[in-house]
C-alpha cells in the first residue's frame, strides 16, 4: 500500500515538473498580455499553442507544406486575444499559426484545433464534437463545459486546484489524431 502510494506520488511530481516545463516555454510570449488577463487565461493559452505542437494531424488535413495551423475560438472569448499574439510571434512544427474568430459555434469549422470556453451551452458543445470529428479538428473544452466523453481534450481542476487535462485516447483516435508521450505524460488518460 505504502509502496503503491509512493509510487503514485511520483509520478504526479514526474507529471507536473513535466507540465511546468512545458508552460514555461510558452509562457515568456503570454507574459507580454495586459493586465486584465488572468493566469488561468494564461495558462490555458499555453496549453493550447503546445497542443498543436505535440499532437500529430494526418498529413492530408492540410493543403501544403506551408499550410497554417488554424485555431478556431468564438469571438467574444478572453483567450482568443492571447492566441493572435502567440501566433504573431510563434511557428507551430515550421507552420504559421491562424486564429479564427468566430461568432456562433454554427460556424466553426476547417480548423486544426478548436476551443470551447465554459460559456459554451452544453448542447452547442454535442454539435461542434459531431461536426469537427469529421474534420480531424482537436477539440478542446474548458474546465466549466459540461464533461462529454467524446471531447478529446478538456480541462478540469486537479485535487491540489492547479489545471489539469483529461486526454480521451479514443476520442482522438476517432479524428486520425495522435498525442505525443510528452503530452499524455502531463495528462489524465480516458480510453473510451
Amino acid at each position: 500500500m505504502t509502496s503503491s502510494r509512493s509510487r503514485l506520488q511520483r509520478s504526479h511530481v514526474l507529471r507536473t515538473a513535466v507540465m511546468v516545463g512545458l508552460l514555461l516555454l510558452t509562457m515568456a510570449t503570454v507574459a507580454s498580455a495586459q493586465s486584465e488577463v488572468t493566469p488561468e487565461q494564461k495558462i490555458k493559452v499555453a496549453y493550447l499553442y503546445n497542443f498543436i505542437r505535440y499532437v500529430q494531424w494526418p498529413d492530408s488535413t492540410f493543403l501544403d507544406k506551408e499550410a497554417p495551423f488554424v485555431i478556431g475560438i468564438l469571438d467574444d472569448d478572453p483567450h482568443s486575444q492571447l492566441l493572435e499574439r502567440i501566433a504573431k510571434r510563434k511557428l507551430a512544427r515550421g507552420r504559421t499559426i491562424v486564429v479564427r474568430r468566430f461568432t456562433d459555434v454554427n460556424q466553426i469549422r476547417d480548423c486544426h484545433l478548436v476551443f470551447l470556453s465554459d460559456s459554451t451551452k452544453p448542447n452547442e458543445v454535442a454539435d461542434v464534437i459531431t461536426r469537427t470529428e469529421q474534420q480531424h479538428s482537436l477539440l478542446v473544452c474548458d474546465i466549466v463545459a459540461t464533461p462529454n466523453k467524446d471531447a478529446p481534450i478538456q480541462f478540469y481542476y486537479d485535487q491540489d486546484g492547479t489545471i489539469g487535462l483529461k486526454i480521451n485516447i479514443a476520442a482522438m483516435e476517432r479524428r486520425d489524431l495522435k498525442a505525443d508521450a510528452k503530452l499524455l505524460n502531463v495528462a489524465s488518460v480516458v480510453r473510451g
